[in-house]
């Protein structure tokens, strides 16, 4: 890690040596996400807001979604949840502007993941179908898969078991394909492993 942080910083020197802020902006969300990596949270907000400031100053909208998606990613893991909400929110409506089918798929799995994790299993399951349904319009197979597996969790956070078992076998056969399709790869085994510990909770209910 301490490599990939001197590699950004001598990266956001150069670009800014050569007036390229938006390579700037690359660079300084790399190593935000480095001093994330090392723990250093206060740090890592510290970058993200200005990969947000050079996005918002020059105007460049869809890279802004995403700068702001992130910013609440990191602010919803160090358990500032409101305050990330209204980023999500904010990184939603510049998505919706572009019709950025992933991003928008993304943020609301962001936001259907925050709900189900302060057990409003109903508003989960709100954000989380709509998440799935624009990750499929994106061809967005991966996200499915995750989505998948946290709409199970919601339906079974919801008491609702019938669903929680449709959506749990659902993501099951989708991780069990994509691990056929890395058959020599350890982490294919891992990979499938959320899904899998997801259906057994349920299982015990069924």
């Amino acid at each position: 890690i301490n490599k990939s942080i001197d590699y950004f910083k001598r990266a956001i020197q150069i670009s800014r040596d050569i007036d390229k802020p938006v390579s700037v902006a690359t660079s300084l969300a790399n190593l935000a996400l480095a001093h994330k990596r090392i723990g250093d949270y206060a740090k890592a907000l510290s970058l993200s807001k200005e990969v947000i400031q050079i996005y918002d100053e020059k105007n460049i909208k869809i890279n802004l979604g995403i700068a702001k998606l992130n910013y609440a990613n990191l602010l919803y893991y160090i358990g500032y949840t409101d305050r990330a909400r209204g980023n999500y929110l904010e990184a939603l409506e510049l998505g919706k502007e572009f019709n950025a089918l992933p991003l928008i798929g993304m943020i609301y799995r962001s936001l259907g993941l925050l709900e189900l994790n302060k057990n409003n299993a109903k508003k989960a399951i709100e954000y989380l179908t709509k998440a799935n349904k624009i990750h499929k319009d994106a061809k967005h197979q991966i996200a499915i898969e995750i989505t998948t597996t946290l709409l199970a969790q919601a339906y079974e956070q919801d008491e609702d078991f019938e669903n929680a078992a449709k959506y749990i076998t659902r993501a099951v056969m989708l991780t069990n394909r994509r691990r056929h399709e890395y058959t020599t790869n350890s982490y294919s085994e891992y990979y499938t492993l959320p899904s899998r510990c997801v259906k057994a909770l349920i299982d015990t209910h069924i």
